[in-house]
């Protein structure tokens, strides 16, 4: 068994997953240390999702073939799910103003994420429309 589906069954075996959402939890564990581990481009790219297919896809395969030997896996769905996630990267990194950045970090805020005072993430739970009110990036521009 590779290293990864080592650590994928033992992450559903120590948390109880259950039998009717280990097929999710399969796909969600897979992709998202698959999706970790691709490089970001250094800056930005005219497409992002070009750059993806281009620069990652026969990478992604490789891994996924490697758990698929050792489970049961939904190769479309790990696929689609890891550059879902590396998308979210790239965006976090070089697309800060896009709204899927804007609602990462509300929802971070909100759920008290330990680097912000809790008085703010408590204000911004008590306001949603405070929290996910769009701070346009123009308010710098002159």
């Amino acid at each position: 068994m590779n290293k990864l589906s080592a650590k994928i069954v033992s992450h559903l075996r120590s948390k109880e997953v259950e039998l009717a959402d280990r097929n999710t939890a399969i796909t969600y564990m897979a992709s998202r240390c698959i999706s970790s581990n691709l490089h970001l481009p250094t800056s930005t790219v005219e497409n992002p999702f070009a750059y993806f297919r281009m620069t990652h896809t026969e990478n992604i395969m490789e891994e996924i073939n490697k758990i698929n030997e050792d489970l049961v896996v939904d190769v479309d769905g790990i696929q689609s799910l890891i550059s879902k996630m590396w998308i979210l990267r790239y965006r976090l990194v070089h697309e800060p103003y896009s709204p899927q950045v804007r609602d990462v970090i509300s929802t971070l805020i909100a759920s008290g994420v330990s680097d912000i005072p809790k008085q703010y993430s408590e204000l911004a739970t008590k306001y949603d429309e405070l929290r996910l009110e769009d701070y346009a990036p123009d308010l710098f521009e002159e």
